[in-house]
């Protein structure tokens, strides 16, 4: 496959990131919208990319998630008992997240000078935080906020993103509306997850002026938190009730997760030894489960759906996660905060939430993957983190 002209990556992974951001927004949307169109175009897309990438292997995560990705894969067809356009479906359903990285891959962070990764994803992050005003009502209808589509988390993954902006006051600006509409979610994950970021933040800048930034920031937050909150009366009503609920010793993420938790290791200690090597199947936790609800844990969902091949393979790639952020850290990578950003919003809500097997919003973090981990082919080494060009530190 011949080299393609620059205009011609340009254009299949900015097309593919708007089609991706399309698609979330239509999930984010409740009002029953069919997203098998941009689906479609993704996975068009995808391959090609994918085609483009595997011969020159020009990224450090290509080759780990094209395993992880490919061992799953295996398991659903191996285990699959269903017709074949629901497998077709599943088929996409699990590489879509690995189209999405294949995609923003072609054109990379030091490619894309004019920034229009930034630029789409700014835009789209407008178009979150306008949808997730406008059913905050929806969300905190009841106290026990039974509600299908959780915005927020859509919202939390565009912050690798906001991070790369170079105007430092319009990224604080958008750092500080994220995190006030984590805040508002009252999703545990999300709030651990924020809180995490906080850490890493503080660990990050120099020790001097750390206490006046935290104080800013935290300042930022509630003055946005509060004039959202005054806005909507229904709101203040339902806060002392939504915190009784979502933090009581019942509610707590361990509470709450810890029957699932238990039912799912239950049936994974007494399963025979071809479903310890290749799982149970695609999607199967909800299938076997006395709860009928899934695991609310990657790394459980992935041993138990696709067995521990593929959970291997799933810590294989979260370490080589762990050594491209080691790598840009020791580089002084202008991206190094974005990037652990991007880890930390994979990593926590792994453990009590969904990422990787529900890819919806987390699209847009293997988005930021393959825009952040392009390989220079001529070096072998990140080509974004060249210290000698003009492009602002992302911190």
């Amino acid at each position: 496959m011949s080299e393609p002209k620059k205009n011609v990556g340009d254009y299949i992974s900015i097309i593919g990131l708007i089609t991706i951001y399309f698609l979330l927004g239509i999930y984010q949307y409740p009002e029953g919208i069919s997203g098998k169109y941009p689906i479609l175009v993704i996975t068009a897309l995808g391959v090609v990319a994918v085609l483009y990438n595997i011969n020159r292997n020009k990224n450090q995560l290509f080759m780990p998630g094209l395993i992880l990705t490919s061992i799953m894969l295996v398991t659903l067809v191996a285990t699959w008992n269903i017709g074949i356009s629901d497998l077709l479906d599943a088929i996409v359903y699990i590489s879509l997240w690995f189209f999405a990285f294949n995609i923003t891959s072609i054109r990379n962070y030091e490619d894309d000078k004019k920034r229009r990764y930034v630029s789409v994803s700014l835009v789209y992050f407008v178009v979150v935080v306008f949808l997730f005003v406008k059913y905050l009502g929806n969300d905190y209808s009841n106290a026990d906020k039974f509600y299908e589509i959780t915005t927020g988390y859509y919202v939390i993954c565009c912050m690798p993103f906001i991070l790369c902006l170079n105007n430092k006051r319009i990224k604080i600006l958008l750092m500080a509306i994220a995190f006030a509409a984590g805040i508002m979610t009252f999703k545990r994950s999300i709030l651990l997850t924020l809180g995490v970021i906080i850490v890493a933040y503080l660990l990050q800048i120099p020790k001097e002026g750390r206490f006046a930034r935290y104080i800013k920031i935290i300042g930022i937050v509630s003055i946005i938190a509060m004039a959202l909150a005054i806005s909507n009366n229904e709101f203040i009503l339902q806060v002392q009730k939504i915190w009784g609920v979502r933090f009581s010793s019942e509610g707590t993420v361990l509470g709450s997760r810890g029957s699932v938790y238990d039912n799912v290791i239950s049936i994974q200690m007494n399963s025979d030894l071809l479903q310890w090597l290749v799982g149970h199947g695609y999607n199967s936790v909800i299938n076997y489960t006395n709860t009928r609800l899934s695991a609310h844990n990657d790394f459980l969902e992935v041993l138990f759906d696709y067995g521990i091949i593929a959970f291997i393979a799933y810590l294989y790639f979260i370490i080589k996660l762990i050594l491209i952020y080691i790598q840009k850290r020791k580089k002084e990578a202008r991206d190094q905060f974005a990037f652990l950003t991007s880890i930390i919003i994979f990593l926590v809500p792994s453990f009590f939430s969904h990422m990787m097997t529900y890819p919806t919003y987390f699209l847009i973090v293997a988005a930021f993957w393959g825009w952040a981990t392009r390989r220079d082919q001529k070096r072998g080494e990140n080509i974004n983190e060249d210290r000698n060009t003009n492009i602002s530190k992302c911190i």
